[in-house]
């Protein structure tokens, strides 16, 4: 602000006090004398213009006009930009709608179906990971406008995917060892009944027995052993993981089934060149236990039980044994009745009215 020159004249020192040396803009500091001079100093002699004049220079100034158009054409190639990048990237939205819609009940609705199934989405999986694994965590447009990040949709994609794949893994693993282990049991069984086989015939013919359920369920045993051990490739070839212990209960399940080939057509070779002198003994064991079962009909229906005079308790306890008793002797004859079967290919040639099972 300018200052006074020389000495104060006798009326400014009257009113504004010995110490006036300038004039200070309004409220720039705190009145402490009686009297001052306040005011503020203009920069030019004309009022600024009005709005709508201010608005009318801007829009029709060169200057301003090539700036706005450089800024729009900017913005226009960031736009372009993004939705570039969309485009590319919309396969993320057909994962999207995977992880939407999988779930405990997606997972167990495969259980035991085609190993195609698991092998097309194991695959699926895989080549979903790497795609997304691709995606940048960011990106930045031309002139550096806008940062996209792509970094929280990424890695819940890849956190997601990595755990579907890890249920697959564990169920698949699961009925691998379920099946394994029960498979190696039924064929167990079986390899007991051919290995036991000898000129005893009630051991031939608990062989001959098991020999014929062999022979109609071999079809679905092979069925069962080529799933199983498709399940066991899937989880070395596609997941890329070696188990020792289902190692070793794959290589047990191939053993347990090359014994039970090998020991079936043994027992097949053994009952066949058996057979004309086990069949004439099987007949004379059926004649013996229809016999015997003839016999407790009879007793069961003869006079001490059939006296109403006899005590009740006694008599049922009696007829308890009795059925008992038939009921040991028709399950021994059917057996003998399999046994003759798979000897002759023919029924029994039992008396009509006796049901076997």
């Amino acid at each position: 602000m300018p200052r006074f020159q020389g000495q104060p004249r006798e009326a400014v020192d009257m009113f504004c006090g010995p110490n006036i040396g300038s004039v200070w803009p309004w409220k720039s500091r705190t009145v402490t004398e009686a009297l001052e001079v306040c005011g503020h100093r203009l920069r030019g002699q004309y009022l600024p213009p009005d709005y709508k004049q201010l608005q009318e220079d801007l829009d029709n100034n060169p200057r301003i006009q090539q700036a706005l158009a450089t800024q729009q054409a900017l913005l226009e190639g960031m736009l372009q930009e993004v939705q570039d990048f969309c485009r590319d990237h919309h396969w993320m939205a057909g994962i999207y709608e995977f992880l939407r819609a999988w779930g405990p009940q997606k997972l167990e609705s495969m259980r035991g179906c085609p190993i195609k199934n698991y092998v097309m989405l194991v695959s699926r999986l895989s080549d979903w990971q790497t795609r997304v694994a691709s995606v940048p965590t960011e990106v930045i447009t031309k002139g550096r406008l806008l940062l996209l990040s792509c970094h929280e949709v990424r890695g819940e994609m890849e956190s997601q995917l990595a755990s579907i794949r890890k249920d697959i893994l564990e169920q698949v693993q699961s009925e691998c060892r379920r099946g394994s282990q029960q498979l190696i049991a039924e064929l167990t069984d079986f390899l007991k009944a051919f290995q036991s086989i000898s000129s005893d015939i009630h051991a031939i013919a608990w062989c001959s027995q098991k020999l014929n359920e062999a022979n109609q369920r071999y079809a679905e045993l092979e069925e069962r052993m080529g799933y199983t051990r498709s399940l066991s490739e899937l989880v070395r070839d596609h997941f890329g993981l070696f188990n020792a212990e289902n190692e070793a209960l794959d290589v047990s399940l191939l053993d347990a089934w090359e014994s039970f080939q090998f020991e079936k057509s043994q027992a097949t070779e053994f009952l066949l060149s058996k057979g004309h002198a086990i069949v004439p003994k099987l007949q004379q064991l059926m004649v013996a236990a229809l016999a015997e079962l003839e016999g407790l009909v009879e007793k069961a229906l003869s006079g001490p039980f059939m006296d109403p005079e006899q005590e009740q308790r006694s008599t049922e306890r009696q007829l308890i044994s009795l059925e008992r008793q038939f009921q040991s002797t028709a399950s021994y004859l059917g057996e003998l009745h399999h046994a003759y079967a798979t000897f002759t290919g023919t029924g029994a040639p039992l008396r009509p009215g006796w049901a076997l099972g």
